[in-house]
């Protein structure tokens, strides 16, 4: 047994994706700030890294063994209406990679899909509107929570939220937002979803995705601190391009950082923290009974996914950057692991994750060297979905804007006691939530210095469960807590 056990387990190795990296990308030595990264693999051998340079779009083609530059950087050419661009989000497609980029300058603003492989191919304008005020007119098209999404029978979706007023004192005026997903099928050619309703207007933590691969199975999905999360089934017409088919309103105040649709309309959800829930991942049966998978310890950063392996994300775990993992049950791959500790100096700012068909997850990031108020550094890492990753408590170094929360005792019948620990000076507010999201209590409001702290809680309120939420000018931490009256 012993003998089989070690085959297993050599088989294993062998078969497994040792991490590789971190490789430098961009090195802008302080002359200017790398902002926004976002990556997207192909299957084994090239990631294709974009970023900014202020208001520029670039990308390049990078090679995953070595980190060697296959292509680029290219800058996404700056041509027609609107030059302050702002890159939304990446997917690879079966023909190529494509980019999602927001145009906007004074008046103007457009939603483009970039397409490319080696370097950039071409650009298609999806939608345009205006911010145009004229004496008492008004007019305004905004786009919000732009994303793409891989279709599984190949191509992509794009989605975002559309908020639009016209006001004309003399005459009459209207306002609304909704939901907008193209359909790219291959090439150029696509489908769209619009809708014109009232509400959900745009909103802290939304975001906007598609899952599916046929028509009728297409499942639009909104997150946001008011509007929950929220599904709507869309009417594909490619004549008229318009229609919901239905809405399914699950539970306010999710922040979504990504998400899993996997067969039977069952989607795994990872949500940051918010207001009266801590983070999360989350699974949604039928679009509709939602129950809590696993209380994230550490807050998540971005998430990938891909429907042969599960969901994996990325977190902050004291100076360094950590990955998570879970299959398509919600069950955890490995324990969290290391992708990277940064050296002496050097803090993480932004992070990006990709997980291609092969199951090769790529991350990427930039780094903020001391001395410097950007991030000047941009750095890729890859591991294998099965690669087991382990985290050295020994350099756990708390982040500037970590901090430390807990409750005791929990259940409680009379006194909550409450520590946290800060480590850097911060405007902080402790407070008691109930289960509707009501402010029960004001614990601490003002600004303190690095140090443990300790705060009390005398109910007066009716026993049952409720939420002591930390936040600072950098993060949140929840605790739920039970009162036995």
């Amino acid at each position: 047994m012993r003998h089989l056990i070690l085959l297993l387990l050599i088989v294993a190795t062998a078969a497994a994706q040792p991490l590789t990296g971190p490789f430098e990308v961009v090195n802008t030595h302080g002359t200017a700030a790398l902002t926004n990264p976002h990556v997207a693999v192909r299957n084994g051998s090239i990631a294709d890294v974009f970023y900014q340079l202020g208001d520029s779009v670039l990308h390049a083609a990078v090679a995953i063994e070595t980190g060697n530059i296959v292509t680029g950087p290219t800058m996404f050419p700056m041509t027609g209406t609107g030059w302050a661009r702002q890159l939304c989000d990446v997917v690879i497609a079966n023909d190529g990679w494509a980019a999602l980029v927001y145009d906007a300058t004074a008046g103007y603003n457009r939603t483009i899909v970039s397409r490319g492989l080696d370097t950039l191919d071409s650009g298609l304008v999806v939608d345009s509107g205006t911010v145009m005020y004229s004496g008492e007119w008004i007019s305004v098209s905004i786009n919000h929570a732009l994303a793409l999404s891989p279709r599984t029978g190949g191509g992509f979706f794009a989605s975002w939220l559309n908020e639009w007023e016209y006001d004309n004192p003399w005459f009459w005026g209207e306002a609304g937002a909704g939901p907008v997903a193209l359909s790219f099928a291959s090439g150029d050619s696509f489908r769209i979803c619009g809708n014109s309703f009232f509400g959900p207007w745009p909103e802290e933590g939304l975001s906007v995705d598609v899952f599916g691969s046929e028509s009728d199975s297409d499942i639009v999905l909104i997150c946001g601190d008011y509007s929950g999360i929220t599904f709507s089934r869309p009417l594909w017409n490619n004549n008229t391009g318009f229609g919901i088919q239905e809405l399914h309103f699950i539970f306010r105040g999710a922040r979504s950082v990504g998400a899993l649709f996997t067969e039977g309309d069952v989607l795994f959800l990872v949500s940051r923290s918010f207001t009266t829930r801590p983070a999360e991942l989350l699974r949604i049966d039928n679009l509709s009974a939602c129950t809590v998978v696993q209380t994230l310890n550490d807050e998540p950063i971005i998430a990938a996914s891909h429907p042969d392996f599960g969901i994996a994300w990325l977190a902050r775990y004291g100076t360094g950057l950590v990955l998570y993992r879970a299959d398509t049950t919600g069950a955890p791959v490995f324990p969290a692991g290391a992708i990277h500790w940064p050296s002496e100096g050097h803090e993480i700012v932004e992070a990006a994750l990709s997980l291609s068909d092969d199951g090769l997850l790529v991350a990427a990031w930039t780094e903020r060297e001391t001395g410097y108020d950007q991030p000047t550094i941009l750095r890729i890492a890859s591991v294998g979905w099965d690669t087991y990753l382990e985290v050295e408590e020994s350099r756990f170094i708390l982040h500037p804007s970590s901090f430390i929360l807990s409750a005791f005792p929990n259940p409680f019948n009379s006194v909550l006691q409450i520590e946290y620990e800060l480590a850097h000076s911060s405007e902080l507010d402790l407070a008691v939530y109930n289960l509707i999201g009501q402010r029960v209590e004001t614990l601490q409001h003002g600004v303190q210095e690095a140090g443990t702290y300790r705060a009390t809680w005398l109910p007066k309120s009716a026993g049952g469960i409720y939420f002591v939420t930390l936040t600072t000018d950098a993060a949140s931490r929840t605790a739920k807590v039970l009162y036995l009256r």
